[in-house]
């Protein structure tokens, strides 16, 4: 038994010596160099990326320094809140069919009417009884809010553009039928100018807007493409687009990487939609039959709209309305996708239900200077 116990022992003792080995030339996982982190970093989504900066303070250096560039790459995401909601919204990837969640500051007694250039617009619901902040601008992905008075009077399209002047500073442009108003964020009252002034039976009225290239492009109901001037918010009218008529066509403005599109359909119920291509230099317009590699996200209700390049079901119109998502091609054939809803428990105290905005991740970071 004695030399049992002896041999024993060292086995064990020769068992730790082979174990033991020089670690010296490991290194830490906060030291892993930027460009392995990008390989490791090529697949994830949203939720994944930013879960990534909670591990330690240089991933977190990291994730905020190549920020931009992440967003940049991922597609359009659906965004599912209730119109009061308080505590959280949920986005949806469709490619993925992956949801997370997306906590919310406090927003009591305020309702979301849109999406702008990545912030969510929250306005107050008691907006005549208050004048503190009735707006507020809130961006998911960053945090960043924006403070805004109550405007003159009700807006239909909103636009967040950043001053070429002052880097710090955000201009909101709001298009309703009649009235273009703006606001600066270090302002605090509105500027507002009519869009004419002509008898009414002889008046024209603002449809649609969009920023492209440092200017705002407004669409008339009479088929006109005009440019707001910024210091005096007047419209000057370019030319007209005689291959529409707004009472038959439901027409878009849509921004798409270096183009301004013009998007029409035949009705909201027989989605045939048509492609036109804007030339502000030579005042025309040209009809796309092939997107390429871009799809176009629209939205029924609200200025939530633009392109994005990608790999699956590109050269397609994703449209999306208060039942789900549905897929179009250029000649007429669409498909239902349906995103997923969140939990009945989540949303069972909001009596006025769910609204689905797009949101473009790869605007989170970067707003347009107005020039």
């Amino acid at each position: 038994m004695t030399i049992t116990i002896t041999k024993t022992r060292s086995r064990k003792r020769k068992s730790r010596k082979r174990k033991t080995s020089d670690h010296t030339n490991l290194r830490l996982w906060s030291e892993l160099p930027d460009d392995l982190l990008n390989l490791i970093t090529k697949d994830f989504n949203v939720r994944e990326y930013f879960l990534l900066g909670r591990v330690c303070k240089s991933w977190k250096s990291y994730t905020e320094a190549y920020m931009k560039d992440f967003l940049a790459s991922q597609p359009p995401l659906i965004m599912i809140l209730s119109r009061y909601a308080k505590k959280s919204c949920y986005l949806h990837n469709i490619y993925e069919s992956t949801m997370y969640q997306a906590q919310l500051p406090n927003f009591s007694k305020r309702k979301c009417i849109g999406v702008t250039s990545g912030y969510m617009i929250m306005q107050n619901k008691l907006r005549r009884k208050s004048c503190i902040h009735p707006l507020l601008l809130f961006n998911p992905i960053t945090g960043h809010e924006l403070h805004f008075p109550s405007p003159i009077c009700n807006i239909t399209h909103f636009i967040l553009v950043s001053s070429i002047t002052h880097v710090k500073e955000h201009i909101l442009i709001g298009l309703s039928a009649e009235v273009i108003q703006s606001c600066r964020s270090n302002d605090n009252h509105w500027s507002f100018c009519y869009v004419d002034q002509r008898p009414y039976y002889n008046s024209w009225k603002i449809v649609d807007g969009a920023m492209f290239k440092g200017k705002i492009y407004v669409l008339t109901d009479h088929g006109k493409i005009g440019v707001v001037n910024p210091s005096s918010l007047s419209v000057l009218e370019l030319f007209e687009v005689k291959c529409i008529d707004y009472f038959l066509n439901y027409p878009k403005l849509v921004v798409s990487y270096e183009q301004l599109l013009l998007i029409t359909t035949s009705s909201p119920a027989n989605s045939t939609f048509e492609v036109y291509k804007l030339n502000i230099l030579e005042k025309s317009c040209v009809r796309m039959w092939n997107l390429g590699d871009q799809a176009l996200f629209l939205t029924t209700c609200g200025d939530s709209q633009g392109g994005f390049r990608i790999q699956k079901d590109h050269n397609s119109i994703h449209e999306l309305n208060h039942s789900g998502c549905c897929l179009h091609s250029l000649d007429g054939k669409s498909k239902s996708v349906d995103p997923i809803r969140p939990r009945e428990r989540d949303f069972k105290r909001f009596p006025k239900g769910v609204y689905w905005f797009w949101y473009f991740p790869h605007l989170a970071c970067n707003t347009d200077s107005l020039y």
